[in-house]
């Protein structure tokens, strides 16, 4: 941990995604030595926006500012997807972070701050059934996922991008946590190869 508390001394990071996210982010901190942690939860940034809640830990031997930003789901407000009777609109959802985080207000709040790492993989996989209905049925759905993921993600990271320093993670989702009762360690090595290599 030497050389990643050199790199990220007085700095401050925010990993962005779903609970897989928030388990490496644990495992991180464990990784500097902190058994006792006590988060700061933060109430959504964004009105409207219901679950995005934040949790931060600061790591005050090298002044290390570290939070895990939930977030479930992500969609592009401005897209409707159409194809014959069906249609899209994941603005209709009502309720949660499905359409929050592209907003203006929440680039604004994640650009503050010096790393932004951006994780999601698995949000997608129960979709189809959450936006079931008459005019979006089930199947459908699953064949546009592909393209509203990457029209969302194509979206947020190239702004957020103009903002602040932002990694994509693509891949890895946690560990494997049924019948362990200690923490595994983080994987330090990839961090750091990515905060190097900015």
């Amino acid at each position: 941990m030497t050389k990643f508390r050199e790199v990220t001394r007085d700095k401050s990071i925010v990993f962005v995604g779903s609970s897989m996210m928030r388990q490496q982010v644990q495992a991180l901190v464990w990784s500097m030595g902190h058994e006792q942690i006590d988060w700061n939860r933060q109430a959504s940034p964004i009105a409207n926006c219901t679950s995005a809640e934040r949790t931060c830990f600061t790591d005050t031997q090298d002044n290390i500012t570290i939070c895990h930003q939930f977030m479930g789901s992500f969609a592009d407000p401005s897209k409707t997807y159409k194809e014959g009777n069906y249609t899209l609109n994941h603005t209709q959802r009502g309720h949660g972070d499905s359409s929050c985080l592209l907003r203006d207000e929440m680039i604004t709040n994640l650009s503050q701050f010096d790393y932004v790492f951006v994780q999601e993989v698995a949000w997608w996989t129960s979709l189809n059934k959450v936006l079931d209905s008459p005019t979006s049925p089930s199947d459908w759905i699953s064949t546009i996922i592909p393209t509203l993921y990457y029209d969302a993600m194509n979206s947020f990271l190239s702004r957020l991008s103009k903002q602040t320093r932002t990694i994509f993670v693509l891949g890895q989702i946690g560990v494997r946590c049924r019948n362990k009762t200690m923490p595994e360690p983080f994987v330090e090595r990839i961090l750091l190869m990515t905060l190097v290599g900015m």
